[in-house]
């Protein structure tokens, strides 16, 4: 399991799991760590359009309970480029 340190480390952690896909939406994760900030998983909420994606807290908080993790990292993404 990695571990998280900064947020240089959660950066590396999402690239590593977010494509470079051709497309233009924005996209919103959460990374769930346990107690010695290790990366327990990862978990992909929503996907929306250009102007922004929903979030319902209900599914961030179902998610962080489920894993037993003891803190969770919020990511934001919007997927602007072309590879």
């Amino acid at each position: 399991m990695q571990k998280v340190n900064s947020s240089k480390d959660a950066v590396d952690v999402l690239r590593s799991v977010w494509s470079d896909q051709i497309e233009y939406r924005e996209e919103f994760a959460v990374i769930c760590l346990n107690r010695a900030n290790r990366v327990l998983g990862y978990s992909f909420i929503s996907s929306g359009g250009l102007a922004g994606t929903v979030v319902d807290a209900k599914v961030v908080f179902q998610i962080a309970l489920k894993s037993n993790a003891s803190s969770i990292i919020l990511a934001h993404y919007a997927k602007r480029r072309i590879m």
